[in-house]
């Protein structure tokens, strides 16, 4: 998330499918649909009346999107190929939520917890998304595919921001997957 400068990126996962028409040899049409857990983290310090450090906690933004990319892609190699691909991308909020660990602050507890804060966030999400990555072929119509991704949110997600205060989605991907050519190889 863009727009705290605490915030530490979290470690999600993305899963999906991605669709491919090839134009040209070196030019192809890339679109899928993908869930995407995005999220960050933030540590606060808490003191006591004298001001004196009693503990702190780590609390959790997690974001639940449907994304669904439209990449041009350009490929080049032959047995392993280089690639590169962008295009924009619209992304749905399916949940978001807000995670605060038990707190422990001079012998007194609190219960972890969990809120579900999805109507404070726009639910529609469009950026922009870059890609760069390999193919390895194992055969006529099998290949490994591995690609490192960023996507850059330029919609301000939150509903109701305070004065000058954007806050964006961003995210950097690590992708590895199987293609399977359909059809003839005419």
């Amino acid at each position: 998330i863009i727009g705290t400068s605490d915030l530490t990126p979290a470690l999600t996962f993305i899963t999906g499918f991605t669709i491919q028409n090839n134009f040209t040899e070196i030019i192809s049409l890339r679109t899928g649909l993908n869930y995407e857990n995005k999220g960050a983290s933030i540590e606060a310090g808490f003191i006591d009346n004298q001001g004196n450090s009693v503990g702190s906690a780590k609390f959790r933004y997690n974001f639940h999107y449907i994304n669904l990319p439209l990449l041009i892609k350009a490929s080049f190699g032959n047995k392993t190929k280089f690639f590169i691909n962008g295009g924009p991308y619209a992304g749905y909020l399916l949940k978001q939520t807000f995670s605060t660990p038990a707190i422990n602050v001079n012998g007194t507890s609190s219960e972890s917890n969990t809120t579900d804060n999805t109507k404070l966030y726009k639910r529609i999400d469009f950026g922009g998304t870059l890609g760069l990555g390999l193919s390895f072929f194992l055969g006529e119509k099998l290949a490994l595919n591995t690609e490192i991704r960023y996507n850059h949110g330029l919609t301000n997600v939150i509903k109701n921001p305070a004065r000058n205060y954007h806050t964006k989605n961003s995210s950097f991907n690590f992708l590895i997957g199987l293609s399977f050519k359909l059809g003839s190889n005419e």
